[in-house]
C-alpha cells in the first residue's frame, strides 16, 4: 500500500486522467453513432425511393459497405484531425469533450429540422473553436483548416459536374432504350453506385472520430508514435455501422430523397456514382469533406441536366445556407462550452 503523499496524488491524477480518457473515447464514439444516423438516409434514400431496394435491405447492404471501408483506404484524413488541423500540444481531454459535445448536439438540432447538414464541418468548427478559445487562435493550423473551408464550395460543385457528366454519358449511350428496359439495367448498378457512396461514406467520416480519438491519446502521451491503434479503427467504424442501421429521421430521408429532385434507377446511379467518386478521391487525398455536399451537388447536377425547373432550388439553397453556418456556430458552440466550462471551473476551484 502507497503511503508517500506525493505518490498517492500522481496515482490518483493518473486515474483521473484514465478515465477522462475513457469517458471522452465514448462520446467519441457516440458522435460517431449520430454521425451515421445522420447520413444514413443520404445513402439509402435514393435506392429506396426508386424501389430498387427495400429499406430493409438498403439499410443493411449500406451497413456492410460502411464498415469494410476500413478495408480499403487508408487513414490519410484521420492524419489530417490528428495533427493538421490544430496544435496537439494545445489539446486536453477537456478540449476534446467540448468538440465532441458541441457537435453532437448540432447534429441532433440538424435530424430534428430535417435539414442535412455536414457532421464533418461541425466536427471541425468545434475543434476550432474549442482550441481557440481555450488556448487562442494561434493554435489553429489555418494551412490546414484552408482545404477543409475551401471544400464546403468544391466539394458540391465537383458532385453537381459529375452527376451532370456520368447522366450526359448514360442519356446518349441508352437513348433509344425503352424506360423499363433502363430501368431494368440500372437497378444493378444504381446498387453498385450506392455501395460505393457508403463506402467512401465510411471511409472519410469514420476516420474524423479516429483522428479526434488519437488526438487525444496523443495530447495525454499515451500513444506517442502518433499513430492510429487497431481498437480505435475497429470502433470507429462499428459505431458509425450501428448508425447507419439505426432508424432513420423521416424529415431527413423526404429532404434526400424527395427534396431535391425526382429520380429513377439510372439517373439514382448516375448521382450516386459521382458522389462516391469524389468522395473517395477526398478520402485518399486525406481531406474531410462532407459526404451530404457532395451527394447534394451530384442529385442537383442529375436533376439541371434534364431541366432547371426539376430541381427544387429552395430546398438546396436551405442546405446550402446551413452548410455555410455550420462550421462557424459549431465553432462558437463549442467556444461558448469551453468559456462556461472554465467558469465553472474558476469559481469551484
Amino acid at each position: 500500500m502507497c503511503t508517500d503523499p506525493f505518490r498517492l496524488r500522481l496515482r490518483q491524477k493518473r486515474y483521473v486522467v484514465m478515465l477522462s480518457i475513457f469517458l471522452i473515447v465514448l462520446i467519441a464514439l457516440f458522435f460517431d453513432y449520430t454521425n451515421g444516423r445522420h447520413d444514413s438516409a443520404l445513402i439509402t434514400g435514393p435506392v429506396i425511393s426508386t424501389g430498387t431496394l427495400s429499406p430493409r435491405i438498403a439499410t443493411i447492404f449500406a451497413a456492410l459497405c460502411t464498415f469494410s471501408a476500413c478495408l480499403i483506404f487508408g487513414l490519410h484524413v484521420s492524419n489530417t484531425l490528428g495533427h493538421g488541423l490544430v496544435n496537439p500540444q494545445a489539446v486536453t481531454p477537456l478540449t476534446i469533450a467540448v468538440t465532441l459535445l458541441a457537435a453532437a448536439i448540432w447534429n441532433f438540432l440538424a435530424q430534428k429540422t430535417g435539414v442535412p447538414t455536414s457532421s464533418s464541418h461541425a466536427l471541425i468548427g468545434a475543434l476550432v473553436g474549442a482550441v481557440t478559445f481555450s488556448a487562442g487562435p494561434s493554435n489553429v493550423i489555418m494551412s490546414g483548416l484552408t482545404p477543409v473551408m475551401t471544400a464546403i464550395v468544391i466539394a458540391p460543385l465537383l458532385g453537381f459536374i459529375g452527376g451532370i457528366i456520368l447522366t450526359a454519358v448514360c442519356a446518349k449511350l441508352l437513348k433509344n432504350a425503352a424506360s423499363p428496359r433502363l430501368n431494368n439495367l440500372f437497378r444493378p448498378l444504381q446498387i453498385l453506385s450506392c455501395g460505393l457512396l457508403a463506402l467512401a461514406h465510411g471511409g472519410n467520416d469514420a476516420q474524423k472520430t479516429m483522428g479526434i480519438i488519437t488526438l487525444t491519446l496523443a495530447s495525454a502521451h499515451y500513444l506517442p508514435s502518433g499513430q492510429t491503434p487497431l481498437w480505435v479503427i475497429l470502433s470507429c467504424q462499428s459505431a458509425i455501422t450501428i448508425g447507419t442501421m439505426a432508424p432513420q429521421s423521416g424529415k431527413m430521408f423526404r429532404a434526400v430523397s424527395q427534396g431535391i429532385t425526382r429520380i429513377r434507377p439510372w439517373q439514382g446511379a448516375s448521382a450516386q456514382g459521382a458522389a462516391g467518386l469524389v468522395l473517395s478521391l477526398a478520402t485518399l487525398l486525406g481531406i474531410p469533406v462532407s459526404s451530404t455536399h457532395v451527394q447534394t451537388g451530384a442529385l442537383a447536377g442529375v436533376g439541371a441536366i434534364q431541366s432547371v425547373g426539376r430541381v427544387r432550388w429552395g430546398t438546396i439553397t436551405r442546405m446550402a445556407a446551413s452548410w455555410i453556418i455550420t462550421l462557424p456556430a459549431a465553432a462558437l458552440m463549442s467556444g461558448a462550452i469551453m468559456t462556461l466550462t472554465s467558469a465553472l471551473s474558476t469559481l469551484f476551484n
